[in-house]
């Protein structure tokens, strides 16, 4: 248990802006947008276009943690795929440029 403990401690000093919160906790379109590294308005558009669930609170949006992190898993995850296809001659690649 101390050393899991350790490890943990070990990580947060190492990684910037290292945070813990439940994964139902609910974030803004600006919170989600720090997670993300992308802008307010293209979270809104995220979440516009179906690829970010979320629900309104009054006027305000709100999405569930775990969506955004799942969101940014997938972009990641089209970023290098689109990265090894540069690599290997079959397209074109150029990264998208963070907001």
């Amino acid at each position: 248990m101390i050393g899991i403990l350790r490890d943990a401690t070990a990580m947060m000093e190492k990684v910037a802006g290292f945070a813990m919160a439940a994964l139902a906790d609910e974030l803004t379109p600006e919170q989600a947008g720090k997670i993300l590294g992308i802008s307010r308005p293209l979270v809104v558009r995220r979440m516009d276009d179906g690829r970010l669930p979320f629900r309104y609170e009054g006027a305000h949006r709100r999405c569930k943690l775990a969506d955004v992190l799942k969101l940014k898993a997938a972009e990641e995850q089209q970023q290098n795929t689109l990265r090894e296809l540069a690599e290997m001659g079959e397209v074109d690649y150029q990264p998208t440029p963070r907001f």
